[in-house]
């Protein structure tokens, strides 16, 4: 079982959780039959995903999804059922672990590691990561910093004397590295150096 999935979150990441609604899941050993009977191997990382966070809520700024690899009452997907995918000649698997529209592509790999557009070595990173951002917001108004601004020479200034000193480890990993201060929240990639995403506190509450 991938240690990943079932990492202790951080006081944080719990506060955020605790904002979260929770939907009834379908229990863990269903999904685990509906995966077999489905003609899929099983891996244990994705039972233990399901098993801590089936049910949650997540709400972004202009969608929403739920987690949990089947649902009794999806949006987007069909009821009771699992979607999974395999590559390499059924070397690599991934499974679809939220109820959300198809192109935010929440998925886990057959190792637990979260796949997507920002990927994380595992959900509970991925968690962390969200929870870091949402209790940056609830310091005051921020502004997104845009991708050609990221990459000025002033701003990687800033960013090597200032917010680079202020790593945070628990939502850090090989996919990619953040810094929080009481002014920036940057995501960096670990593989490239770049920054991908950064915002900045304009005024506080």
């Amino acid at each position: 079982m991938s240690a990943g999935i079932l990492i202790e979150l951080s006081p944080r990441a719990r506060r955020y959780l605790d904002t979260l609604e929770r939907r009834a899941a379908v229990p863990t050993a269903e999904v685990e039959s509906i995966i077999r009977e489905a003609g899929f191997p099983c891996f244990a990382p994705w039972l233990a995903f399901h098993d801590r966070y089936a049910g949650y809520v997540e709400q972004s700024t202009s969608d929403w999804s739920i987690w949990g690899l089947a649902h009794r009452d999806p949006y987007w997907w069909d009821a009771n059922t699992v979607h999974i995918k395999s590559e390499s000649n059924g070397l690599k698997w991934s499974i679809a672990c939220a109820d959300g529209h198809p192109s935010c592509n929440y998925r886990l790999d057959h190792a637990g590691v979260f796949v997507s557009g920002y990927s994380a070595e595992s959900f509970g990173i991925h968690v962390e990561r969200i929870a870091l951002g949402w209790e940056f917001k609830q310091g005051g108004k921020f502004r997104s910093w845009t991708t050609a601004e990221l990459r000025d020479t002033a701003f990687r200034e800033v960013f090597e004397e200032c917010i680079k000193p202020h790593l945070v480890p628990e939502a850090s990993d090989r996919f990619s590295r953040c810094y929080r201060t009481d002014t920036y929240f940057v995501e960096q990639s670990s593989e490239t150096g770049s920054l991908q995403r950064g915002f900045e506190r304009t005024s506080s509450v």
